[in-house]
């Protein structure tokens, strides 16, 4: 039988890629750590001429002070916004010229800075990404223009119900706990954050130890090792922050909130799980997925689609 090659889009690439071969199976990942502390996870798969790059840093939503909520977002977004030897318009000109992708975010625990590029181009790709992440200058006229965009956000989403429904969700599951925090932070803290701040989180948070860079695609575990120790051999700090403290759920309760412009009703339902350490933790995400996960064919999504519920599901573990 001959076997056909397909197209796929890989993180904005469009490359060919090879149907998967029974005799192809997964190779686990090579994984060091440098003398700075920064674990990395190399995983070669040759199938597709694309390295994609993800680190995961433990500077997230819950490391905030109560009084600059939003700057863990804020700080992820501006490392794409100019550095010490590029300008905004300059950094995101080189990635196009390498016609790659660099991307930041923040998430309750961590914050996210990761790439896509060809192969061929990959020294050059990561290049980009370690200056992004370690010479920054976050100049002010793009950190205003960064808070007025988030800050339209920030009122969209409370006439949103999808996102009504998730922020009162948190609140109720961690009342007082930092994972309540809205991830984009709240239009009565976001106009108060300036660039001394966003320069103290980065300052403070932003660590190689407790941080975690995951690399997978076309590359030997070799190249990868030697190319992140010269990029990102120097990168230095103290210890990771201490994780948030452990979260007492709230009572059960039922919250009704009136969104009259809503066009339809968003339902939740919550409850803490156990920790990803868990022995469990790999036979409930599956439990998850099978239920009422993200996958199209699991059973509630079926059951949506048959016309037994007028309505989708998703669920998600935190």
């Amino acid at each position: 039988m001959t076997r056909r090659p397909m197209l796929a889009l890989c993180a904005g690439l469009l490359v060919a890629v090879a149907p998967v071969r029974a005799e192809e199976a997964y190779r686990p990942p090579v994984v060091r750590t440098l003398s700075n502390g920064l674990e990395v996870a190399v995983f070669s798969d040759h199938r597709v001429p694309v390295v994609q790059m993800q680190l995961m840093i433990p500077a997230g939503v819950a490391h905030e002070p109560q009084h600059a909520l939003g700057v863990a977002a804020l700080t992820a977004q501006m490392l794409r916004h100019g550095t010490t030897s590029r300008t905004a318009e300059g950094f995101a000109g080189d990635v196009d010229d390498l016609g790659g992708i660099v991307t930041t975010s923040a998430q309750r625990d961590y914050s996210i800075v990761g790439g896509a590029f060809l192969a061929s181009q990959l020294e050059s790709g990561f290049e980009l990404l370690a200056d992004a992440l370690l010479n920054p200058v976050f100049p002010s006229d793009e950190l205003e223009r960064l808070k007025r965009q988030t800050l339209g956000v920030a009122h969209q989403a409370r006439g949103n119900a999808d996102a009504l429904a998730d922020d009162h969700l948190a609140a109720h599951l961690f009342p007082g706990h930092p994972y309540a925090r809205p991830v984009l932070g709240t239009i009565e803290t976001l106009p108060r954050i300036g660039v001394d701040q966003v320069r103290a989180f980065h300052r403070a948070f932003y660590r190689p130890r407790g941080a975690v860079l995951a690399i997978a695609g076309d590359i030997a575990p070799s190249r990868a090792l030697a190319l992140v120790e010269a990029r990102l051999g120097g990168w230095s700090g103290g210890e990771p922050p201490a994780p948030a403290p452990p979260s007492t759920p709230g009572d059960g309760a039922l919250t009704l909130v009136d969104l009259p412009s809503a066009d339809r009703a968003e339902i939740r339902f919550g409850w803490l799980t156990p920790p990803r350490s868990h022995a469990d933790a790999a036979a409930l995400a599956l439990a998850n997925r099978a239920l009422a996960g993200s996958v199209l064919d699991s059973r509630m999504s079926a059951l949506a689609t048959r016309g037994a519920f007028a309505g989708g599901f998703r669920s998600t573990i935190g």
